[in-house]
């Protein structure tokens, strides 16, 4: 995901591959993607098949979610940062 160098003058960066890992992974590394798979009302059967009152609502925007997600890289988002087409405020 990240590169590093240990010592004095050691630190993180993003080499070009780094760049090219896509949002998807980041999220999956750290929090894993379960919550994509799981019902938003928290029921423990709830599919398409077996659909809670909001899923119809909720899984198009969960697979749009998914999508965007799986899509978009370290690089582009870095990008749109720097023409000022999304923002980052910490």
């Amino acid at each position: 995901m990240i590169s590093s160098i240990k010592g004095r003058n050691g630190g993180f960066y993003l080499t070009k591959d780094n760049q090219l890992n896509s949002l998807i992974s980041i999220v999956d590394s750290i929090d894993g993607l379960k919550k994509f798979n799981e019902c938003m009302l928290g029921l423990a059967i709830c599919g398409d098949e077996n659909p809670c009152p909001i899923h119809h609502a909720v899984s198009p925007v969960k697979k749009q979610l998914i999508e965007q997600l799986t899509l978009k890289t370290i690089k582009v988002l870095a990008e749109e940062v720097k023409k000022g087409e999304t923002h980052i405020f910490l």
